[in-house]
C-alpha cells in the first residue's frame, strides 16, 4: 500500500470509529443505562427495606465503571447474603430486530448473570412463555463486560417487549455492582459500510 493510501485509510478509521461510539450509544433503548445519580426507569428486588439478612439493592457511587472506583457517577449494587436480588427494566421492541445486549460487572464473586427474557404483555410478567437468553461473569474483583449478540425476538412466540436483568444468584456477602448496561439492535455495519473502499 502506498503511503499516502495508507494514511488516509488510517484518517478515515480514526473519524470513523467515534462515529459507531456514538451510533452505539444512540442505540441503546435503555432508560438511565448508566446509573449516574439514580435507579430511576429500573424496577428492582427485594425492594427497601429489606428483611434483615437479606438482599438488598441500591444506588451507589462506591463503584463506577467509568471511573473504576469512586468518583462522578455510580452503579446498581445489588447486594446479597442469602437471596437472589435482581434489577430488571422492560422495554419495547421489534419482531423484525436482532438484539445486543451487555453490561459492566464488578463482583468479589463469579457468577453474577445477566439476562434478556421475552414478553408480549404490556406489564411484561408473561417472560415465562419465551425462552431467555444470559451469560455469567468469570472473573472477581474487576469489572468484566458480559455481553450477548445476535439475538433472535420471536421465540416461541412474536414477543412485544425484552426485560433486561441484572442478577445477583446469592452467596456471595459483598454481591455485585452492574453498570453501563445496553441494549439494542445489533446494526452497526447496516449501511454496508465496506473497509476495502478506503483503500
Amino acid at each position: 500500500m502506498r503511503n499516502w493510501q495508507r494514511n488516509a485509510a488510517v484518517i478515515a478509521v480514526t473519524i470513523f470509529v467515534p462515529l459507531l461510539s456514538e451510533q452505539a450509544l444512540a442505540q441503546n433503548l435503555l432508560t438511565n443505562p448508566h446509573f449516574d445519580s439514580s435507579l430511576d426507569g429500573w424496577s428492582f428486588f427485594p425492594t427497601p427495606p429489606p428483611p434483615p439478612g437479606t438482599a438488598q439493592v441500591f444506588w451507589t457511587s462506591t463503584f463506577n465503571h467509568d471511573e473504576e472506583g469512586t468518583g462522578a457517577g455510580g452503579s446498581i449494587h445489588l447486594a446479597t447474603s442469602t437471596t437472589e436480588s435482581f434489577g430488571a427494566q422492560c422495554v419495547p421492541i421489534n419482531t423484525s430486530e436482532t438484539y445486543a445486549a451487555s453490561a459492566w460487572v464488578y463482583s468479589t464473586c463469579v457468577g453474577s448473570r445477566f439476562y434478556v427474557f421475552w414478553a408480549s404483555q404490556d406489564d411484561c410478567k408473561d417472560t415465562g412463555d419465551f425462552a431467555a437468553v444470559n451469560v455469567r461473569t468469570t472473573k472477581a474483583n474487576v469489572w468484566e463486560q458480559v455481553s450477548l449478540s445476535a439475538i433472535p425476538a420471536s421465540t416461541p412466540k412474536a414477543a412485544t417487549k425484552a426485560v433486561v436483568t441484572l442478577v445477583n444468584p446469592g452467596g456471595c456477602s459483598d454481591g455485585a455492582y452492574f453498570d453501563d448496561v445496553f441494549f439494542g439492535p445489533e446494526e452497526i455495519f447496516s449501511d454496508n459500510f465496506e473497509g476495502d473502499a478506503l483503500l
